[in-house]
């Protein structure tokens, strides 16, 4: 029984089969990056379509 793991094997496998598919350093970095630059460019448009503070102070009041 010295040698035994009580019917327990270590799921390695599966674990590196996962690994696999998330992928490495490089691959990730890629994937925020990504998703960064779609950020960005949301930011960018959000910006573009609010008036300018020079708009603002110069638009009449409404009460």
């Amino acid at each position: 029984m010295a040698g035994s793991t009580g019917g327990l094997r270590p799921r390695r496998i599966g674990r590196e089969r996962c690994h696999d598919r998330a992928g490495g350093p490089v691959k990730r970095a890629e994937f925020i990056m990504s998703e960064m630059k779609q950020g960005i460019g949301m930011i960018r448009k959000i910006e573009d379509s609010a008036p300018m503070p020079a708009e603002l102070e110069s638009a009449p009041e409404s009460a």
